[in-house]
């Protein structure tokens, strides 16, 4: 039977909303995530109004290359020995809107493969996405999508550290966390993206969120184009991650 499973959000310095997106991310985890141990924050300076999380103290260090700060701070956080050995990679502006055993989250993929990302795709993550498909085929590997889906993903530490830490992934144009991973883990399709996950990530106006979805992935323009409202109205009360909730015993920083 599975134990509890930890989960690790690296929360970067440039939240617009004064994170607001940590604070919904938390309070969907508190409301709709069962079997979950510890919740680690990745960052610099954690949010004064944030509790009982264990805060693992590590800034944005590579100011070109937002991605390796998340490579970064995950091989931080998988270093630490209290660590469970799966845990659950979520950042800050993925949330759940409904009940799900975190325990049991199986690997989200998304159907764009490699011949998605060439051409006229010139973005910072068009390349990333490109290398990482070159460096997986320069390995032998070749999947025909990618895992990139911007919503929480389980992560073994043990071979995250084994994969990840000796790849350069600093140089640009750098890796696509996710596909990298599983790429080299060889995984197989699990979970198609459009089951799970509902996106929000264009200047088209947020006017729902009663969606049969488990996930929420967004980005700024969401928040600035409504989102921010239904996000209140789902998430309306402080959860015991924050300071509102009560004044509790917490984990110690490190």
């Amino acid at each position: 039977m599975q134990t509890d499973i930890d989960i690790v959000i690296p929360l970067s310095a440039e939240s617009r909303f004064d994170n607001l997106e940590l604070r919904m991310a938390l309070r969907s985890i508190a409301s709709c995530a069962r079997r979950v141990g510890r919740v680690y924050v990745v960052c610099e300076t954690l949010p004064e109004w944030c509790r009982r999380v264990v805060h693992l103290k590590h800034g944005d260090k590579h100011r070109s290359n937002k991605d390796a700060n998340l490579f970064a701070k995950l091989l931080y956080a998988c270093r630490r020995p209290e660590l469970s050995e799966r845990f659950l990679f979520w950042s800050d502006d993925q949330l759940a809107l409904r009940e799900f055993d975190a325990a049991a989250t199986l690997p989200v993929f998304n159907r764009r493969g490699p011949d998605a990302f060439t051409g006229t795709g010139t973005g910072r993550w068009h390349r990333r996405m490109r290398n990482t498909f070159a460096f997986l085929g320069a390995n032998g590997i070749r999947p025909g999508h990618n895992w990139d889906s911007h919503v929480p993903q389980p992560i073994r530490k043990k071979r995250f550290l084994e994969l990840v830490a000796p790849l350069d992934y600093i140089t640009e144009p750098g890796f696509c966390i996710n596909t990298l991973y599983f790429g080299l883990m060889r995984t197989s399709p699990v979970l198609p993206q459009s089951l799970v996950k509902l996106t929000c990530e264009s200047t088209r106006e947020v006017k729902s969120l009663a969606v049969p979805k488990l996930y929420l992935g967004y980005n700024d323009h969401a928040l600035e184009h409504g989102l921010i409202p239904l996000l209140k109205a789902r998430f309306p009360m402080p959860c015991r991650y924050e300071k509102e909730y009560g004044e509790q015993p917490e984990p110690r920083s490190s």
